[in-house]
């Protein structure tokens, strides 16, 4: 065969399979570069194979070459606007540390729940922070449902609580009240010059001891002489230099349902006496007029009725009826959770009006 014909042969198909080969790789690049324009997305730099020589380009070779180009578009991405994109190797990095994190929930009254906001780095991709729950005020530890019934109102300065594992830090007890009189003393104190009568002090007078940290209660000291204006508001200074309580027959006025006779059995430090339900007082609703019986509770002489009885008394608030309890026969309620009381907060399996308080340590 001479040269001329050789060519004539076999020139046209080596010069075809060249522009097939210039063709899938140009296809292949524009592909590419259209999804990089799309979802900014880096592709790892995949090797070509050399050009075949086109006596050895076979058909089987040539739909080999057709798959190849399949999976070169299909990781290069569509165009399409509702797909996703697949994460590549490169993605792992991003997607791990973009993970989207929750926020935390409140508790049952008052708080919210706060948003996580972390987001990924990497090779190409971002994770979006979730949103948080939204809820109420709970203790931190206990999770109880922290309320108030009506007329409470939170005590300020103070953090409200369930049980101790709501307070923590310096705070970690929780209490109902704050420290008071000697929960506030440390070491207890005694009167610097103590004594039993006026006469065992050189000059003024034998009065009590009202350090509210004195170690035993109803100590004495001397003191100077009372003036008009150094006693209590329901006491007067006598002309034995000591402050007496004020008397009804003097300017102090009793109370409704009380009468002025400092010479009853009944009076009290300022003279005035209960009047009695066969005298003229009225009992309240859930009473009834029993003067002289054992069980009388009230000072007027009148007895409760049963709240399980006809016209008995009413139990409270966050409290309820039991009839075999004795009494009013009213006991607290006991709970679990707040929502099982009327009002208020749910403490130590019984309903409160309202939260505790935390409290430091008392003094020692």
């Amino acid at each position: 065969m001479s040269r001329r014909q050789w060519f004539s042969r076999y020139g046209f198909w080596r010069w075809r399979h060249a522009r097939r080969v210039a063709r899938i790789n140009d296809w292949c690049l524009f592909c590419c570069r259209r999804a990089d324009r799309k979802h900014t997305r880096d592709i790892p730099e995949v090797p070509m194979n050399e050009p075949i020589s086109a006596l050895l380009f076979s058909q089987v070779r040539r739909r080999f070459a057709c798959v190849i180009l399949a999976v070169g578009v299909g990781a290069c991405g569509s165009s399409g606007g509702d797909q996703h994109p697949v994460l590549l190797a490169g993605d792992n990095a991003g997607g791990a540390s973009g993970q989207s994190s929750g926020g935390t929930s409140g508790g049952k009254a008052t708080g919210a729940g706060a948003g996580g906001t972390n987001s990924g780095g990497g090779a190409s991709g971002t994770g979006n922070g979730g949103s948080g729950a939204v809820g109420g005020t709970g203790g931190k530890g206990s999770s109880v449902a922290l309320g108030y019934c009506p007329g409470e109102t939170p005590q300020s300065g103070y953090a409200a609580c369930a049980t101790d594992a709501d307070c923590s830090g310096s705070t970690p007890l929780c209490r109902n009240e704050p420290y008071s009189g000697a929960g506030l003393c440390g070491a207890c104190y005694r009167p610097t010059v103590a004594c039993t009568d006026d006469a065992s002090c050189g000059s003024g007078v034998c009065a009590p001891y009202t350090n509210r940290c004195s170690c035993s209660p109803n100590l004495q000291e001397c003191a100077a002489a009372c003036t008009a204006t150094s006693c209590a508001t329901d006491e007067e200074c006598a002309n034995s230099g000591h402050c007496v309580s004020r008397s009804c027959t003097n300017g102090w006025t009793c109370q409704s349902g009380y009468r002025c006779n400092t010479a009853g059995a009944s009076a009290d430090r300022h003279g005035c006496e209960p009047v009695l339900c066969t005298s003229g007082y009225s009992c309240p609703t859930g009473y009834t007029c029993g003067a002289g019986g054992a069980a009388s509770v009230d000072p007027h002489g009148c007895l409760v009725i049963h709240c399980s009885q006809p016209g008995g008394v009413a139990c409270p608030t966050n409290s309820e009826c039991v009839a075999t309890s004795p009494g009013p026969g009213c006991e607290k309620r006991k709970c679990k959770t707040s929502s099982d009381c009327e009002c208020g907060t749910c403490r130590s399996g019984f309903c409160g009006s309202r939260p505790g308080i935390c409290l430091p340590q008392p003094p020692s």
